[in-house]
């Protein structure tokens, strides 16, 4: 694939692409552009009568040296990252999966796919009623009553804090990318909150993921996509503890997602239309 390709990035991971950049050539520098603008005098004076004397008249020359400090943006930094990742032939890209594809994938593999992304029952869910509280905000606000009541109230709380504490999570919002529109072969990908250059609400359709591969999930396997807490057995605490922390942290049946192989769980570096 070219790399000057246009992209619109609906999601940039900086740091991971500065981390790698930093890898394949050794270090970043900003570079240094240096202008020179040379500017020619004349005046009388005869053959030999000085260092630029020509045809009776004497010259000279004054000169102004601009410096200017060439910073690389997060685009570019993307662009350079692709292109050395490009020409090492480190890049494989895909459209869709099929068994045989699919064999291809593999740990600390860049992968370039095409598909549809999913997010989380939880996210989905705390972002419909992230939309939805500030109209509750303007009627309360316009009638003096709130539209809810207590019970509603507080399930709204309970949805909020939910997908605040998967947001804030060590691991990242849950996305699950489809190669193709198809769920035969599944990437998920946890996404840094800020690194979404839009909101998850606009992240509808086919798009293009750029990824790292970090692991494989067999055919046979199944992960839970969220984890709100991690996990509690090295923690001082008897098992029945242990035991009631789980059990009072547990998310509801209805908003669990579990995903079955084949899948991979990928570092993501970009996403872009």
């Amino acid at each position: 694939m070219s790399e000057h390709l246009l992209r619109d990035f609906l999601y940039l991971d900086v740091t991971v692409v500065n981390s790698y950049l930093s890898a394949i050539q050794g270090a970043l520098f900003e570079e240094t552009i240096v202008e020179k603008h040379e500017k020619t005098g004349e005046g009388g004076g005869s053959i030999g009568a000085g260092p630029l004397s020509v045809g009776g008249k004497k010259g000279s020359l004054a000169g102004t040296e601009v410096t200017k400090k060439a910073r690389l943006t997060d685009e570019a930094g993307f662009q350079r990252l692709y292109g050395a990742l490009d020409a090492a032939g480190s890049v494989a890209y895909f459209e869709a999966f099929d068994t045989e594809t699919w064999g291809a994938v593999n740990r600390n593999r860049v992968l370039e796919v095409v598909g549809v992304p999913t997010f989380s029952k939880i996210a989905q869910l705390a972002s419909t009623v992230e939309a939805f509280v500030p109209l509750l905000q303007v009627y309360e606000a316009v009638t003096g009553e709130s539209p809810v009541d207590q019970k509603a109230a507080e399930a709204i709380a309970g949805i909020r804090a939910l997908g605040s504490a998967q947001a804030a999570s060590s691991k990242g919002i849950p996305c699950v990318f489809e190669p193709g529109g198809r769920s035969d072969f599944k990437l998920v990908a946890y996404l840094k909150e800020d690194s979404l250059r839009v909101g998850r609400a606009q992240m509808v359709g086919e798009m293009t993921l750029f990824a790292k591969v970090l692991r494989t999930i067999g055919e046979t396997e199944a992960m839970e996509l969220t984890k709100l807490l991690p996990d509690l057995s090295g923690l001082p605490m008897n098992r029945e503890q242990r035991r009631k922390m789980q059990s009072s942290t547990s998310i509801p049946p209805e908003l669990s997602d579990t995903i079955q192989g084949p899948a991979a769980v990928v570092v993501p570096i970009a996403i872009y239309q």
